[in-house]
């Protein structure tokens, strides 16, 4: 049976809005904003993306010259997910603007042994 709102003229339950919203936000893409560090109380880098596994990977093979191939940046000691890049995108911003003892106590907040949370998603 459906539980989707009365919508049609008769008053029947019609399901398929209601069905293509779920199916919508079911595929709506994941991103994520991160912080990945070189070691404990190290260099900091803050990244946005859609696939956090294929991104560490690229900074960990070290893929995509830049900086955190130049600095080691390529341990992942911090991420939030989203279901919107923007917000993601958003997100990122706000982190970069943080002096480096906030983002530190984010990422402490959640990780205080400074693991490297890569292993932990796969």
């Amino acid at each position: 049976m459906c539980t989707a709102p009365q919508d049609d003229a008769v008053g029947k339950p019609s399901c398929l809005p209601y069905l293509l919203l779920c199916i919508f936000l079911l595929m709506e893409p994941k991103s994520y904003t991160y912080i990945l560090f070189s070691q404990r109380n190290g260099t900091l880098y803050i990244g946005v993306t859609n696939d956090i596994i294929r991104r560490v990977t690229e900074h960990k093979e070290k893929r995509i010259p830049g900086f955190t191939q130049q600095y080691g940046v390529d341990k992942l000691g911090y991420f939030e997910e989203y279901n919107d890049i923007r917000l993601a995108i958003q997100r990122e911003k706000e982190l970069k603007g943080w002096t480096r003892k906030k983002k530190i106590a984010l990422l402490e907040a959640s990780n205080p042994q400074w693991k490297d949370l890569f292993f932990e998603l796969q």
